[in-house]
């Protein structure tokens, strides 16, 4: 798991579970949210910054194969990289790991395309955006 650069852990909340006492699948996007959050701070983008790329991007796709279970308390992680950069848009990848058990609980990708909300078009990221990521990557991104 060393080519994810980005990594927030945390414990499962009870709300976060089911009648199974499982976590429920749908939270598993939160995590994933929190996963992309640790990427921009990991990438050392500003609250501003996060808050402008998280305001300027719409999720177009989302994949998750779910692996195994999680319960309250456990302790999980969200491993994040970004996989490809286009122009206007960017390949998220995660893996969710239950640290408690040492077990890949989920893993899948969230691609992002750069919008002008005024448009709905996609616009290109900045070139320094680009070349934060391809930074933390340290290896080719383009499509």
């Amino acid at each position: 798991m060393s080519d994810y650069p980005a990594s927030t852990t945390f414990r499962v909340e009870y709300g976060e579970t089911d009648g199974q006492g499982r976590v429920f699948y749908a939270n598993s996007w939160r995590f994933v949210d929190r996963g992309r959050f640790a990427y921009w701070v990991r990438l050392g983008l500003s609250e501003e910054e996060i808050r402008h790329i998280e305001h300027d991007t719409v999720i177009a796709e989302v994949h998750c194969g779910y692996r195994a279970p999680a319960r309250f308390y456990d302790a999980v992680s969200v491993r994040t990289r970004v996989a490809r950069l286009g122009r206007s848009s960017l390949r998220m990848e995660f893996a969710i790991v239950n640290d408690s058990t040492d077990t890949l609980m989920a893993e899948g990708y969230v691609i992002l395309v750069n919008v002008d909300l005024g448009t709905n078009r996609a616009v290109p990221f900045t070139p320094e955006f680009k070349a934060k990521i391809q930074g933390l990557e340290c290896r080719p991104l383009d499509d």
